[in-house]
C-alpha cells in the first residue's frame, strides 16, 4: 500500500514538473530577437507596423512553437543572415527560416509543405505545418 502510494505521487510529480517545462518553461513569453550564435540558432522579430511584401513572413512568431521547435528542428552550427532563402519556394538544401516557429533549418524532401494562396512555404514541423494550415494570415502577408 506505502509503495503503491509512493509511486503513484512520484509519478504524478514527474507529470507535473514536465508540463510546467511545456507550457510554462523560460522560453514561454515573446520570442527573444536573437539566441547567441553557440546555440545557433537566429530568431528575428519584424515589428508588427513593418510593412511585409504579399507571401512574405510577418515575423510574428508563435512563442509557443518557438521554444520547442529551436531544440528540435532548428540548425545547431552557426551561420549568417545572408545565407538565409526566403520563402515561398525555397528549394531543398537551402538555409530558410519557419514562418511560424522562426527556427532555421536545412531544406530537405522529409519537411512539410503548406501551400496556401501566396506560394508553397516549407516548414520545420508537422506542429508548424498544422498552424499555418488553420492561420495563414497570422504567420505571412496574404
Amino acid at each position: 500500500m506505502i509503495r503503491t502510494i509512493a509511486v503513484s505521487t512520484a509519478l504524478a510529480a514527474l507529470i507535473v514538473t514536465g508540463t510546467f517545462f511545456v507550457f510554462a518553461g523560460p522560453r514561454r513569453g515573446a520570442p527573444e530577437t536573437s539566441v547567441p550564435p553557440s546555440e545557433g540558432v537566429v530568431v528575428q522579430e519584424i515589428p508588427a507596423t513593418a510593412v511585409v511584401e504579399r507571401g512574405r513572413p510577418r515575423g510574428a512568431f508563435d512563442p509557443a512553437m518557438s521554444g520547442v521547435c529551436q531544440y528540435s528542428c532548428a540548425v545547431s552550427e552557426p551561420f549568417e543572415e545572408k545565407d538565409l532563402t526566403m520563402q515561398p519556394g525555397v528549394p531543398d538544401g537551402a538555409l530558410t527560416q519557419c514562418p511560424v516557429s522562426g527556427v532555421v533549418f536545412v531544406v530537405d524532401g522529409k519537411r512539410p509543405r503548406v501551400a496556401i494562396e501566396t506560394g508553397e512555404y516549407v516548414l520545420c514541423c508537422d506542429g508548424c505545418a498544422t498552424r499555418l494550415r488553420k492561420e495563414p494570415g497570422r504567420f505571412v502577408s496574404l
